[in-house]
């Protein structure tokens, strides 16, 4: 069975029209008759885990980043000397996340209980990001972002430089299909329940977060993202700011233990108060 098995899924990947192949062989994943498991979680460099994040959901190769929000959210980075990653809890709602692993055939995992909570609403609830664009977008997608983002460009965009994050704050690009179903996972989850399996690899919690429908891809949105486990493992604790109601995580501006982060400019909206902004602003000298 481990042989037909691997056989199979080199043909998968051979004949597909990835950019990024890999060829995987019996010590890159774990085949066990006793587990119902089937995957590279234990298996450095964790082949399967690279073949779908390097297809679908790169590192950005960008440096400078805009991120679109209110005038509020900007006193908020100047006065904790830091940018907000915040929870992940509203996409869920929205559908983000749960939608991923229903298309493409992740039933197991996603139905999975935790202490009686849903395993994928559970995740979501740990999870902290915030999003970005690259500097140059499309006119369209730019009023698009002014006026979803920076309440019809009566915010700033803010424009960062972002440079030697490490692992798993590295910025990721956003893959948008509009069913939500991605052939290779869908097919390699196909192949494992065929041999009675479930078709789990490294880090696959975090792959649901890094898709969206395509009638989203206007937004162009690169993330960073890290959950909470992680996180206090480096370090990076949640906290829920003064007067707020919800938990962040703080990367600080600047050069940190986690890389380095400076903004570069602001650029106020067409409808921005500029003596309000200027206000802000000073609180950076």
């Amino acid at each position: 069975m481990h042989i037909k098995f691997i056989t199979e899924l080199n043909s998968l990947i051979s004949s597909s029209s990835l950019r990024y192949k890999s060829s995987i062989g019996l010590n890159d994943i774990t085949i066990a008759n006793s587990s119902q498991i089937i995957g590279d979680i234990f298996f450095p460099p964790y082949k399967i885990k690279k073949l779908v994040f390097s297809n679908y959901f790169p590192k950005a190769k960008n440096q400078i980043f805009s991120h679109y929000t209110t005038l509020e959210a900007l006193e908020g980075i100047i006065d904790s000397n830091g940018i907000w990653l915040t929870g992940l809890e509203k996409r869920f709602n929205e559908g983000e996340f749960n939608e991923f692993y229903k298309q493409n055939g992740m039933e197991g995992y996603r139905k999975r209980k935790v202490n009686g909570i849903l395993l994928a609403e559970s995740i979501v609830n740990k999870a902290y990001y915030i999003s970005l664009v690259p500097k140059q977008v499309s006119n369209e997608a730019q009023q698009y972002l002014w006026n979803t983002f920076s309440k019809n460009a009566q915010g700033v965009k803010i424009e960062f430089s972002i440079s030697n994050l490490k692992e798993p704050l590295k910025p990721r690009k956003i893959y948008y299909k509009q069913n939500g179903k991605i052939d290779l996972i869908a097919n390699m989850c196909q192949l494992a329940k065929k041999y009675h399996k479930l078709l789990v690899f490294k880090d696959i919690s975090s792959a649901g977060f890094f898709q969206l429908k395509n009638s989203l891809s206007i937004e162009n949105e690169i993330r960073i993202l890290i959950k909470e486990d992680i996180a206090k493992n480096m370090g990076l604790i949640p906290f829920t700011p003064n007067g707020k109601s919800f938990k962040v995580i703080k990367l600080d501006l600047g050069k940190s233990d986690f890389g380095e982060i400076k903004i570069l400019n602001i650029v106020p909206g067409k409808n921005c108060n500029l003596n309000e902004l200027d206000r802000i602003k000073k609180k950076m000298n």
